[in-house]
């Protein structure tokens, strides 16, 4: 699958790191071999791990796991789209994310959430006007804090991409074309309706609310002068046959 972001950005990850320093070449020596044996083995919380690096589809990962038992990711996270642009980094301990999660979207901060008490510590102001109902009656405002899916955009795409596959049929009859998808979250930050606004054939749509359905325990409602509100946030899916074997391409707005 191919997946994008935002309103016109793309998933993808990479690495780069520029460390400095002013020691001379006979002081750097035995720091430089300290450094390498750390890298090799470290111990986080009293547990010994390894560095790990992967990249896949255009993204790179670095983590550390437990040396004895390496699918298990403990210490600190990085994720690069690119060849040096941050959209994730935080903190896991025996698989589970920890502590504050930042998270990038276009290079600017777009969120930071706190795993360990469940708690949204930052989210970047949308430039237009949210559709949330107050009083039972829906109006378009600009919100303080926008409904938002854990993990930013890229995290979005990159998890429909996941429980989601261009459906056979409409693949056999050349079917591609654009899925609008609306989300409702109430107060309590429970999806409590899907619906697509704009579709283009009965399996498509379907597979869009399918998807949709699958990741909905993430979302976070929006707010306004602090008062959680019943938000609606808008997917895009562009199912297009354009790419090898035929793929998705997700767009969020």
């Amino acid at each position: 699958c191919h997946v994008g972001q935002g309103r016109a950005s793309k998933a993808a990850a990479v690495i780069n790191t520029n460390v400095g320093s002013n020691l001379d070449t006979a002081h750097m020596r035995p720091l430089a071999f300290f450094c390498l044996v750390f890298l090799a083995v470290s111990l986080t919380h009293g547990q010994e791990t390894k560095p790990v690096s992967k990249k896949y589809n255009g993204f790179k990962e670095e983590f550390s796991v437990l040396i004895t038992d390496k699918k298990i990711r403990h210490g600190g996270y990085r994720k690069y789209e690119g060849k040096d642009k941050l959209i994730a980094e935080g903190t896991y301990s025996n698989n589970q994310k920890v502590g504050e999660w930042k998270f990038y979207s276009t290079g600017e901060l777009e969120q930071v959430y706190d795993f360990s008490s469940n708690e949204l510590k930052y989210a970047k102001k949308e430039t237009y006007p949210t559709t949330v109902e107050i009083d039972g009656k829906q109006q378009e405002v600009y919100l303080d804090t926008p409904p938002l899916y854990i993990g930013s955009k890229n995290q979005l795409n990159e998890e429909l991409n996941k429980v989601m596959k261009y459906p056979d049929q409409a693949r056999r009859m050349g079917v591609e074309g654009k899925v609008l998808a609306a989300i409702w979250i109430d107060e309590n930050n429970n999806v409590f309706d899907i619906k697509i606004i704009q579709g283009i054939m009965k399996e498509c749509d379907e597979e869009v609310i399918s998807g949709l359905k699958k990741i909905e325990k993430y979302w976070r409602t929006g707010k306004i002068n602090g008062m959680s509100v019943r938000s609606q946030y808008i997917v895009l899916v562009d199912f297009n046959l354009g790419y090898p074997n035929g793929s998705l391409s997700i767009t969020v707005r």
